[in-house]
């Protein structure tokens, strides 16, 4: 088993070996395109350069862009001796995948000088370590396998996050008998009955076995196996375990807890996260924000280093001159401070769906509630910062909490953070800077030099740490952050609006356990070509029809599956993702089915799918095949029903 926890003790031997090999660097961090991967990446950067350790970073946006990073920067990279995979890798074979890749190079003839195909497990040096730190699940298992008579150690480590999972424990203790199948083993009939069996045996009564008694085990552990890759969750982010490194290093600030902050609060946003474990993991990074941020506090002592050289020195700052944190119970509306509160209402998911804001009944109910709250019109569509006082920031918290339950918005609230900076005059919330980076993320930019993604990553990289450089009053102000902002709020509009076109033109079909949408061509569509987007307009509509629906109101949030047409690609393909709906009313854990719903899909129709990204409930289909294949993934999802 080759589980580890991101402590002290990794960290020492990544140390070592940059120091081993000072002239160059030694570590690489591939980082896909989420804010909870930046945000990591950010927090271990931060942390490597404090040690003086050379370090690159480079993003990879889907499975295919890390196949061109491992033949183009790694596989001759033997300098190498630490890469960390963040939210990447985890749940494919790694070794087996880059294998295929330098096999696939070997035989088109780009490797025809070489005397033999390389082994991905020996680069790009045989001392070099591979740390994946991937929210995504499940796990593939060949990650997690190591044969204990190996004389060398194993290459590639899965830095797991402490969660208890009983079907993958079972099959970790039996991962030697699972590997043991021979070649030629003929598969399980799946709908053969399952008998009941010890949920495991030792290594060494399965040698003692008889032959048949020993297939009988591995097709007890294939049935298991089955169950275990059935469905595809989030485990903790990526950002919440490289902050167990800071804290095991003793280097606790605001600057990395507030990174660490982020990559929690972008797996609330994107309903990545069960409502419980949120709240839980909140908690305790609530009481790293009061042990760093406590009250009274006026000052405090940093080390600086003369600008002419020498040792640091030790300086008092005022507490006001730098970044605070504040934990607070933050209102369900959406970039509230960024522009005026009757957009903000008319704009925020929550609030939309509750009140069928798609009708006119649920529009006029809006201005009653205004109206019951004693908020002027022109006041509710002044920008937020010149709204007077009496009508905003408390004042408006009290008054929103007192009338909401009047009008069903029973949850207006969540437990969350805040950076502070000041006097207390500028501050951002955290989910309002995730969606800045999101939308940065989603707004690929073709013309920098390095592509679209790599683009993309660099601004959305700037707009979650301008504030922490350069203070939050100039980063919102201009920059990066302030163009992620309003990219948001563009966003925000366009998912209302096409939300709202859905349900009123009742533009999806009800296949019983799950809904569909497939949206079309043209118009405010272009919006959604991404996966984060789609994800988010996918995640409205699904909460938009749990609660107009009587029947699913109080009862656990139905999937649906939506489609966003590309014809402007070559060839036309299809984007598609599944969601659960809102993580508070989930049902069997958050587990999403659909991922190997398209694979079996995939498979059954011949159909040109790719994954676009690293999470397996979302894909692109080439057009030609999206009918039939939507057609199987139905017949798919009925029978595993």
């Amino acid at each position: 088993m080759t589980e580890k926890q991101l402590d002290g003790i990794v960290w020492t031997t990544v140390k070592k070996a940059a120091h081993d090999n000072a002239d160059t660097p030694t570590v690489l961090l591939l980082c896909s395109h989420s804010t909870d991967s930046i945000a990591a990446v950010s927090l271990l950067t931060k942390l490597l350069q404090d040690e003086g350790v050379p370090h690159k970073v480079v993003p990879v946006a889907d499975y295919a862009d890390l196949s061109r990073v491992y033949v183009r920067q790694i596989a001759s990279a033997n300098e190498l001796r630490s890469i960390f995979l963040i939210n990447c890798g985890g749940i494919i074979d790694l070794m087996g995948h880059f294998q295929a890749t330098l096999d696939e190079e070997f035989s088109d003839g780009s490797g025809s000088d070489k005397a033999a195909p390389r082994r991905a497990t020996e680069l790009p040096h045989p001392e070099c370590r591979w740390y994946i730190l991937d929210s995504h699940r499940p796990y593939a298992l060949e990650n997690l396998y190591y044969d204990a008579n190996e004389e060398e150690p194993p290459n590639v480590y899965v830095v797991h996050d402490g969660e208890t999972h009983a079907e993958l424990e079972d099959i970790l203790a039996q991962l030697p008998i699972l590997f043991d199948a021979s070649d030629g083993e003929e598969s399980e009939d799946e709908d053969e009955p399952e008998r009941r069996q010890r949920p495991r045996v030792t290594l060494g009564e399965y040698h003692g076995m008889s032959p048949d008694s020993q297939r009988d085990r591995r097709r007890i552990l294939k049935r298991l196996t089955r169950r275990y890759y059935a469905a595809s969750w989030h485990g903790t982010a990526a950002s919440l375990l490289c902050y167990s490194l800071v804290q095991a290093l003793n280097k606790g600030s605001n600057e990395l807890l507030w990174l660490a902050i982020l990559g929690l609060t972008d797996q609330l946003v994107h309903e990545r996260i069960e409502h419980e474990k949120y709240v839980e993991e909140a908690q305790l990074l609530q009481a790293e924000v009061g042990a760093l941020n406590q009250d009274g506090a006026t000052e405090e002592r940093r080390e600086v280093v003369p600008e002419e050289g020498g040792p640091s020195v030790s300086v008092r700052q005022h507490i006001t001159s730098r970044m605070r944190l504040a934990n607070v119970q933050e209102l369900r509306l959406s970039l509230m401070r960024h522009w005026t509160v009757y957009e903000a209402l008319h704009h925020s998911p929550y609030i939309a769906s509750r009140l069928g804001l798609y009708q006119q009944a649920g529009r006029d109910k809006l201005d009653v509630f205004l109206a019951r709250m004693g908020i002027p019109l022109e006041e509710c569509q002044q920008e937020y910062n010149y709204m007077r006082k009496q009508y905003k920031a408390d004042a408006l918290y009290e008054k929103m909490l007192h009338y909401g339950n009047e009008f069903g918005l029973v949850n207006l609230t969540y437990p969350s953070f805040r950076s502070i900076s000041g006097y207390g005059h500028t501050q951002i919330a955290a989910a309002d800077l995730v969606s800045a980076v999101a939308a940065v993320l989603e707004h690929f930019d073709a013309s920098t030099p390095d592509g679209a993604g790599a683009g993309a990553f660099a601004a959305a990289q700037s707009a979650l740490t301008t504030g922490l450089r350069v203070g939050l009053e100039t980063a919102l102000r201009e920059g990066a952050m302030k163009r992620g902002l309003d990219r948001a709020k563009e966003l925000l509009r366009a998912t209302v609006a096409v939300g709202h076109s859905v349900l009123t033109a009742k533009e999806y079909t009800n296949f019983g356990d799950f809904h569909s949408v497939v949206l079309k061509a043209g118009g405010d569509t272009a919006h959604f070509l991404h996966p984060l987007a789609l994800t988010k307009l996918a995640l409205f509509v699904a909460d938009a029809l749990r609660e107009g629906t009587p029947s699913l109101r109080n009862g656990s949030a139905k999937p649906l599956l939506m489609s966003a047409p590309n014809p402007e690609e070559s060839p036309p393909t299809y984007l598609i993702v599944a969601v659960l709906g809102s993580a508070r009313c989930w049902r069997a854990g958050g587990k999403n089915s659909f991922g190997s719903a398209f694979a079996r899909a995939a498979e059954k129709t011949n159909a040109h799918i790719a994954h676009d990204g690293f999470d397996s409930a979302v894909c692109k289909v080439a057009a030609a095949d999206h009918e039939r294949f939507h057609e199987h993934i139905v017949l798919e999802l009925e029978r595993t029903d």
